[in-house]
């Protein structure tokens, strides 16, 4: 197995802002339950714990899972795991959050 990415290597895909025009993905993300209240992006789920996101994986195995958090680290460290644990179907945000906002991909508190 090779790790992949630029910002944090991964056993899983690596995924940057002009591919989330060109795929599409189940997001979940991973961050703090506060942070994914007061803003996530539009269309993601909030996972809080490893093994659920293993059992959605296995359960979709014909989706796209894109990993999401902060800085795309602990994405990166998640999405080894998952590969080696048999996933196939593992891809990572591997930049910051924020990037999200820039795009106009997040929904607030304030929307």
């Amino acid at each position: 197995m090779e790790f992949k990415g630029k910002n944090n290597p991964s056993l899983a895909n690596p995924i940057y802002a002009p591919d989330l025009t060109t795929m599409e993905f189940d997001i979940i993300d991973i961050r703090d339950e506060s942070d994914y209240t007061y803003a996530h992006i539009k269309n993601s789920q909030h996972f809080n714990n490893a093994q659920d996101v293993y059992n959605y994986a296995q359960k979709h195995k014909d989706k796209n899972i894109l990993l999401v958090c902060y800085s795309g680290h602990t994405a990166s460290v998640l999405g080894s795991h998952l590969v080696e644990a048999g996933c196939e179907n593992i891809y990572y945000f591997d930049d910051y959050f924020t990037h999200f906002e820039l795009l106009g991909l997040l929904n607030t508190q304030q929307s």
